[in-house]
C-alpha cells in the first residue's frame, strides 16, 4: 500500500482518499507522575493507537520527548517508536529537549530535523519547535522570516502550524508568563499578516482538559494536544487524531483519552478549512530545513523577552 492511501470504495465509480494523522506531545520520559514514568504513559498510548486507532498514516510529535534531555530517555522513546509498526514519524524538540539538541543527542536518536514541512496535497504542515530550555517560548526573527516565506510559497493550501508552544491568550492558561511565545506583540503581528487554518500546540498540560483547551480566535483554530503523559498534574493521557478526507472542507480532530481507550466527544473539534481537501495521490512531500538559529537566543534567560532584546541579541 502506498503511504497515506487509505482507499475506501463509496460506490462503483467513486473513490475517496483519506488520511489519519496521530498528533501528541509531552511524553516527558524520565519523569514519574501518578506512579508511572512518562515512558510508561507513552507506551500505553502507543499500544492503544496500534490496537484501536485504525490505519495511522503518519505521526507528529510536538516535543518534550524527554524530561531532562538524557540519552537513555531518547533511547526509550526510539525503542517504543520502532515497536509501534508505524513507519512515518515527524518530531520536533520541546523546551525540555533543547539541551539534547545542543549536545547532539536529539539528532542522534530521534532523527527528525528541527524545522520541516510536510505537504500532503493541499495540506501543508510546518514545525515550530522550542528555541530554548525556558518554559516561556521565544519566536525568533529567523523562524518568523522562514515561516512567512513558506506560507507565501504555499498559497492556496490549508496551512497548519505544528508548534510546541502557543501564542499569548489563545487556549486555556496561555496568559501565564511561562506558557506562551515571546515577544507576544511579534507573534500577534505574525498571526495578523499570514493565513493559518490550524495551530496545533502543546506545552500547557497542568490540569484536565476543559472547553477552552481548543479555541477559535482571530481566524485560527488553536488546539492543545497535550499531553500523552500525566506529567505536571494533567491527570489523563490525551492526544489527537486528525482525520482528513478528499473533498471535505473540514477535518476532524478527535481527542483520544488513552487511559480509558475512548474518545472525549466533548473535546472533538471540527476544523473549518480554507479549501476543500485534496490529498496527494502518492507519498506526501517531507522537506528538511537547516535554519541558522544563533545559540545566543538560548542565553536570554528572562521570561519577558521583548522585541528590543531580540534585536540587541542579533
Amino acid at each position: 500500500m502506498v503511504l497515506g492511501m487509505n482507499i475506501m470504495k463509496k460506490s462503483f465509480d467513486e473513490i475517496t482518499m483519506s488520511r489519519r494523522a496521530w498528533v501528541f506531545a509531552d511524553a516527558h520520559i524520565g519523569h514519574v507522575s501518578d506512579e508511572r514514568d512518562g515512558g510508561e504513559w507513552f507506551e500505553m498510548a502507543v499500544d492503544d493507537v496500534v490496537k484501536n486507532g485504525g490505519d495511522v498514516d503518519y505521526v507528529m510529535n510536538l516535543g518534550d520527548i524527554s524530561h531532562r534531555s538524557l540519552e537513555e530517555q531518547f533511547q526509550k522513546y526510539v525503542a517504543i517508536r520502532e515497536q509501534s509498526g508505524i513507519n512515518k514519524w515527524y518530531e520536533m524538540p520541546g523546551n525540555h529537549d533543547v539541551k539534547a539538541v545542543t549536545a547532539g543527542v536529539y539528532q542522534r536518536y530521534v532523527g527528525s530535523p528541527r524545522y520541516w514541512s510536510l505537504v500532503d496535497g493541499n495540506m501543508a504542515f510546518f514545525s515550530l519547535p522550542a528555541e530554548r530550555g525556558n518554559a516561556a517560548g521565544i519566536f525568533v526573527p529567523e523562524v518568523d522570516e522562514w515561516l512567512r516565506a513558506q506560507i507565501d510559497l504555499h498559497k492556496g493550501k490549508n496551512i497548519i502550524i505544528c508548534a510546541h508552544q502557543f501564542p499569548y491568550d489563545t487556549v486555556d492558561r496561555s496568559t501565564r508568563g511561562p506558557r506562551y511565545l515571546y515577544p507576544p506583540e511579534v507573534v500577534e503581528q505574525f498571526l495578523k499578516d499570514v493565513h493559518i487554518d490550524l495551530w496545533l500546540g502543546a506545552h500547557i498540560h497542568s490540569g484536565r482538559r476543559n472547553p477552552d483547551s481548543s479555541i477559535y480566535k482571530n481566524n485560527v483554530m488553536f488546539i492543545n494536544v497535550a499531553s500523552v503523559s500525566h506529567t505536571y498534574g494533567t491527570e489523563a493521557c490525551n492526544s489527537f487524531f486528525l482525520d482528513m478526507k478528499d473533498g471535505e472542507k473540514t477535518l476532524d480532530a478527535l481527542c483520544r483519552e488513552h487511559d480509558t481507550a475512548t474518545f472525549l466527544e466533548d473535546q472533538n473539534v471540527e476544523v473549518e478549512l480554507s479549501y476543500p481537501i485534496e490529498l496527494a495521490e502518492h507519498i506526501p512531500v517531507f522537506t528538511e530545513f537547516d535554519l541558522d538559529i544563533p545559540d545566543r537566543y538560548r542565553e536570554i534567560q528572562v521570561e519577558n523577552v521583548t522585541e528590543d532584546m531580540l534585536r540587541e541579541s542579533s
